[in-house]
């Protein structure tokens, strides 16, 4: 089984996602900004799927597989140093359900193997 990320990412006005960059347009590349990801937990990621949905209730209509987490100080979080996710398009990541959940106020989900 792969891990997952599901996290909730808003689209900003027109289609763009919040907070997702693109890379290399060419080979569907893309950054995901200001995630609390575990450090502990970012080597266990990597080959996983990060799936973006507009809400839990949603499935994923977005997202990759990971190719690589980095830490960075993140100007829209007063600098804080957060997870930016980069990922390779696929979809293998759209169409997922958010996992069972007993927790209302969740907007990342991490599931490791």
């Amino acid at each position: 089984m792969k891990s997952k990320v599901h996290v909730i990412c808003r689209k900003e006005p027109g289609t763009k996602y919040k907070g997702l960059d693109t890379i290399d347009p060419r080979a569907l590349v893309f950054e995901s900004r200001a995630w609390r990801l575990k450090p502990e937990d970012t080597s266990k990621l990597i080959g996983g799927l990060f799936c973006l949905h507009a809400a839990k209730a949603d499935r994923s209509s977005y997202g990759g597989e990971i190719i690589e987490i980095n830490f960075r100080p993140q100007e829209d979080n007063g600098g804080e140093v957060m997870a930016v996710v980069k990922f390779r398009a696929d979809k293998e990541a759209i169409g997922l359900a958010w996992p069972d959940t007993n927790n209302p106020n969740e907007f990342l989900r991490v599931d490791l193997p």
